[in-house]
């Protein structure tokens, strides 16, 4: 196979996680052999069986390339997947999961290479309706963390997405439209965090100097501006994303708002941040807590910083899931 030269700004890389064994290749695939060069792996229409190819295995190749002008294609196709499968009967959570891991995170990719244009933010609401057609009545707490392996930033934000509309049917918010709007913030949350140095989202913050901290706390920030230009993008969802990380009690970040001030969804989506935050392996939380033991941690160590009746709808979900482990 012959080499093909294309420069760094003519390539999007992609993780190998990101494609589905036995589906067709939405898009040409190369594989990385030198700076601006590159060699075509799998076309498309292909079946998608990259991690089995020699030239993967052989040099534990992590990730692949995909020509930007394909790209788009590449990323409807991950979000059509998933919003094919999210309310089907005939997959299990866990492989529902694999495929909303699969378009969150190429409309994350759409949203940093090419900004938040009409056609990504359409791929997000779509990508929030499929989460929203996942949580059935009967979904648990234990269901949600089970079908959730590895990327820390990407199950955070599918998680917190979950738990928000868990959250929202025990308070009994009925509206699909501001359940999609929840649904959406919650995706979309850290997605701020994409402009912070990568070596500071893997540093403990008990670790992090003052610098450091003020950094990082600029994320919702950031994620804000990114997201500004967005014309389409409900006022809702931008405020969700602002306020991801305040409290009732003001001892939040960015802008240290009180109950009263916070956009309701976003009273429900800090809540379920914090409480992730504690249940889902990552930099912070190496060992993480069971649900019971974080609901305890934001009750009685923290003194319950967040806005009442959504704690309480939190704990009314962790008893359901206690109740459902004791029973099987």
């Amino acid at each position: 196979m012959a080499l093909e030269n294309y420069s760094v700004d003519e390539m999007v890389e992609v993780s190998i996680k990101e494609f589905v064994s036995g589906l067709a290749m939405p898009v040409d695939v190369y594989l990385q052999m030198a700076p601006d060069k590159y060699i075509l792996i799998a076309q498309k229409g292909d079946q998608s069986q990259l991690q089995g190819l020699t030239v993967v295995k052989s040099n534990s190749v992590k990730t692949v390339f995909i020509r930007r002008d394909d790209f788009k294609s590449f990323s409807e196709s991950a979000v059509n997947i998933v919003a094919a499968v999210a309310g089907s009967d005939k997959f299990q959570m866990s492989h529902k999961a694999k495929f909303l891991k699969a378009a969150t995170n190429a409309v994350f990719t759409e949203l940093h290479q090419f900004g938040p244009k009409a056609a990504t933010i359409d791929m997000a609401k779509s990508v929030a309706n499929s989460t929203l057609q996942m949580i059935a009545p009967n979904t648990t707490i234990t269901n949600i963390l089970k079908s959730l392996q590895q990327e820390h930033i990407l199950n955070q934000s599918i998680a917190v997405s979950a738990f928000s509309l868990m959250i929202a049917n025990k308070l009994g918010w009925q509206s699909s439209v501001t359940l999609e709007k929840l649904s959406m913030g919650a995706l979309l949350a850290e997605v701020g965090l994409k402009e912070i140095p990568p070596e500071l989202i893997l540093k403990p913050r008990s670790e992090m100097d003052h610098d450091e901290i003020r950094i990082y706390e600029e994320h919702p920030y950031r994620g804000l501006k990114l997201l500004e230009t967005a014309g389409t993008l409900p006022d809702d969802v931008k405020s969700v994303v602002y306020e991801h990380h305040e409290n009732a009690i003001g001892f939040g970040y960015p802008r240290k708002l009180r109950d009263i001030r916070m956009n309701p969804l976003a009273k429900v989506v800090a809540l379920s941040t914090q409480f992730c935050e504690l249940i889902i392996p990552g930099p912070w939380q190496p060992s993480p807590m069971t649900p019971i033991d974080a609901a305890t941690y934001i009750k009685d160590i923290m003194g319950q910083p967040y806005n009442k009746e959504a704690f309480k709808a939190l704990c009314k979900l962790i008893e359901e899931d206690f109740k459902n482990i004791q029973a099987s």
